[in-house]
């Protein structure tokens, strides 16, 4: 039985499977149709999306956990039943192989206890998903190609939609998860008039060079586009998050409270052991 638990152990190890399992998870979570962009770097958004990813995690890499511990307690049982007849070679390797899966297991899910690599995930997981969820219409893709030779258009999110003076307008941006874990608060407003303002040294513009307004008269007529960054002042498009912003601005949230999976039934199952290592039963015989 030695042998089964070293040969379970040394297939997770090579292919990593927990680490796999976690990343299958994330692909797995798909964002609701219908939303913008804006709602899904919202509070309601991004608790929706931590939910889903929760929900995921506690599917197949729950299902792989119980079976890790499920065989780790059968062997030790088994091990236990052959009383004196265990050699001390026997029960060193049986100890060494339980202590290098669990550590397996903790190098994979610990992480999930982290804020900053939980908040990770959930931005890898909108940036993936957002542009198949929330695609910009397909005609101000092509003037944003035509006008600008813009090549990520294919990834252009409608970010948000207003009205505006009789014209629909559709405000386009490429994703924009990673600026949920900006450290501070910022508003930044794109226009003509973009250099005459104080932008920190480390916010990622760059990102936000490749914003559009996309606009028709009355829903019925001809689409027109604009980079934000052509704008008037009084027309401009302003990015902000928590106390910086003002009316009109598109919020982006600037995370309440920490996220972590901590919660999960995974992580529960996993994480009692990893708190009392030294009393662990399957850390030690």
């Amino acid at each position: 039985f030695n042998g089964g638990l070293e040969s379970h152990q040394d297939v997770m190890l090579v292919s990593d499977v927990p680490t796999r399992m976690i990343h299958a998870a994330a692909d797995s979570v798909k964002l609701r149709d219908g939303k913008t962009g804006q709602f899904w770097l919202s509070h309601e958004g991004l608790d929706e999306v931590k939910n889903e990813l929760g929900a995921a995690i506690d599917d197949l890499p729950f299902s792989l956990s119980r079976q890790a511990l499920s065989m780790i307690g059968h062997t030790r049982f088994l091990h236990s039943r052959m009383g004196r007849k265990a050699s001390q070679e026997d029960t060193g390797r049986l100890e060494a192989a339980m202590r290098s899966l669990s550590s397996l297991f903790k190098r994979s899910f610990d992480p999930l206890r982290s804020h900053s690599h939980t908040l990770g995930l959930i931005q890898s997981v909108i940036d993936t998903k957002i542009a198949s969820a929330s695609p910009a219409p397909a005609v101000c893709k092509e003037l944003a190609f035509e006008q600008y030779r813009d090549v990520t258009t294919a990834s252009l999110v409608k970010f948000a939609s207003r009205e505006y003076k009789g014209l629909d307008v559709d405000i386009l941006t490429p994703p924009l998860a990673k600026l949920l874990s900006y450290p501070s608060s910022f508003r930044i407003s794109l226009s003509q008039d973009f250099a005459n303002q104080s932008v920190p040294d480390d916010f990622p513009v760059s990102m936000l060079h490749s914003t559009y307004v996309c606009y028709r008269e009355g829903g019925a007529g001809p689409w027109q586009l604009k980079r934000a960054m052509e704008l008037p002042r009084q027309h401009a498009v302003s990015f902000c998050s928590g106390d910086a912003c003002t009316q009109g601005d598109l919020e982006i949230s600037q995370l309440r409270s920490l996220m972590d999976m901590k919660t999960t039934k995974v992580m529960k199952l996993w994480g009692s052991l990893w708190d009392n290592e030294k009393d662990c039963d399957t850390c030690q015989l």
